[in-house]
């Protein structure tokens, strides 16, 4: 059975977002689609539903972040929102170089892992993550855990793909990633890599589910065609492709898994509303204020 969540639009800054033709576009006969994904996993895609239906699409990629933080420019006071995928958060890591691993995130914080973690700052995934701590903790122990992290040197990185390449040549130990990241570098390498993915504690932050969305800004004047690619992207054979081609969970079906990871329902996710991680905005004044942006 289809999911289908209320929330505020800038809930898309988790990774995917999409609007058909607003303000001086309507005489366009493509459908505008801002996508915070990645072309090379979701293009496909996007061909086949043109192919499939005669609809043209007018893809325009870009970071997550700065798409959400220019869609929620436009957004009505009340968005809904559809979720498509859900990415869990995990600490990678070297299995013959970590013989302890941390039960909480704020276990990075201590001396044993001086110069060892990596990070992606600027990725929408990671300030989401910092966000719902926000959330969780609030701002003032969010700033102490991120000096902690600060403090401790880690490497930082523009990808989380990087930071798995990172781990598995030996130039880090671990680092904060989505869980589909040691499936896409051992893809793109064409060997397995040496990192394994850790879940913390139950209901600890660092397990935090990100879900990719999609959503049809109110303000469009191509709602009917927009929601036909909500649809598409909805469907089981779509659905599949997520789960298959880029490891992703299903959260439209939730028997639909990668190979090799625990349910969905497994995953020990803290309590966390995604409604709540909309403000995108302060979390980066944070990150800025702390010296990580």
């Amino acid at each position: 059975m289809r999911k289908k969540v209320s929330a505020l639009m800038g809930s898309l800054i988790l990774t995917l977002s999409l609007t058909a033709c607003a303000g001086g576009e309507e005489e366009s006969s493509a459908l505008v689609v801002y996508s915070g994904r990645t072309q090379e996993y979701i293009a496909s895609i996007f061909e086949d539903f043109t192919e499939k239906t005669g609809i043209q699409l007018d893809i325009r990629y870009g970071d997550s972040a700065a798409l959400a933080a220019q869609i929620l420019e436009v957004r009505a006071p009340s968005g809904d929102w559809v979720a498509l995928t859900g990415r869990a958060r995990i600490l990678a890591y070297a299995p013959d170089r970590v013989s302890e691993l941390p039960m909480s995130v704020d276990d990075l914080v201590n001396p044993q892992w001086k110069g060892r973690l990596g990070i992606a700052p600027t990725n929408a995934s990671f300030q989401t993550f910092v966000t719902a701590m926000i959330q969780m903790r609030g701002e003032t122990a969010t700033e102490k855990w991120l000096r902690g992290i600060v403090a401790n040197s880690p490497k930082y990185f523009e990808k989380n793909s990087l930071i798995v390449e990172a781990i598995d040549a030996g130039e880090i130990d671990a680092g904060l990633v989505n869980h589909y990241y040691i499936y896409e570098v051992s893809q793109e390498l064409g060997r397995k890599v040496n990192v394994e993915n850790h879940f913390f504690t139950a209901g600890d932050v660092g397990n935090l589910v990100n879900v990719s969305g999609v959503g049809v800004i109110r303000m469009s004047e191509r709602q009917a065609v927009a929601n036909q690619l909500v649809e598409y992207l909805l469907s089981d054979i779509v659905q599949q492709q997520f789960v298959t081609d880029v490891h992703e969970y299903s959260v439209v079906d939730p028997t639909l898994k990668p190979e090799g990871l625990i349910p969905l329902s497994e995953v020990k996710a803290p309590n966390v509303s995604l409604a709540s991680l909309a403000d995108l905005q302060r979390t980066q004044r944070l990150l800025i204020k702390v010296g990580l942006l």
